[in-house]
């Protein structure tokens, strides 16, 4: 089966990456448009469209009663599938006359690629300075997956469960607007490099309201 997918995220694994992808086409059939994942050892570029051959595959259910349901829980992020068997045969997709969905799907994945590397670049700052980063990496970036559920539950105990998911999301947006107004300007290369500093600037504002937060409830 062959499947066109443009890359929209990615997480480091010890063996492979984990890519979030908008599916394309799905064997032929065009204009999908829904999200899944793909483990490849291949480095793929963010924001790029690749032709993969391999299996769709939907996730598990719960295997045991009341147990994790993987499929539900994808379905909630709007994972949907998964692709399997695919053997590294990946090869990138370049496409000449464009219609309009090719021209909407590339102003999406652009956005959500641009996201994700802010967010690739905050992990691996919090990765050089912070021990224990999974819990700003939540509130800075709004991934959770690594988050403790009594961590969670603790947040959602105090009515502060949307510092988790929401201000990282915003301020991803944030950076995104950020960075398409300083190419925009054109700004020269000595000035463009404060932007950068922006990065940092932004993990230690988000670590600031993080602590005045609580300090506020007493905790």
């Amino acid at each position: 089966m062959e499947n066109i997918v443009s890359i929209i995220d990615k997480k480091k694994g010890k063996n492979k990456s984990t890519y979030t992808v908008i599916f394309k086409d799905i064997n032929r059939i065009k204009n999908i448009r829904i999200n899944g994942k793909i483990y490849v050892k291949k480095d793929l570029e963010l924001g790029k469209d690749y032709i993969v051959k391999g299996k769709l595959e939907k996730y598990n259910n719960e295997r045991n009663y009341m147990g994790f349901n993987q499929r539900l829980y994808m379905y909630s992020r709007s994972n949907y599938f998964k692709i399997i068997e695919h053997n590294e045969k990946i090869e990138e997709y370049k496409k000449g006359v464009k219609d309009f969905f090719d021209i909407y799907n590339d102003i999406s994945k652009i956005i959500l690629s641009n996201i994700s590397k802010y967010r690739i670049k905050h992990r691996e700052i919090l990765e050089k300075y912070v021990r224990n980063k999974y819990l700003l990496e939540g509130i800075i970036v709004g991934d959770i997956d690594n988050v403790d559920e009594n961590i969670k539950e603790n947040f959602k105990d105090i009515n502060s469960y949307h510092l988790l998911a929401i201000s990282g999301s915003h301020m991803a947006y944030l950076m995104v607007i950020i960075e398409f107004m300083v190419k925009k300007i054109k700004i020269r290369k000595r000035k463009y490099k404060h932007y950068y500093n922006i990065n940092n600037w932004n993990v230690y504002c988000s670590c600031r309201i993080f602590t005045c937060s609580f300090k506020s409830r007493d905790i």
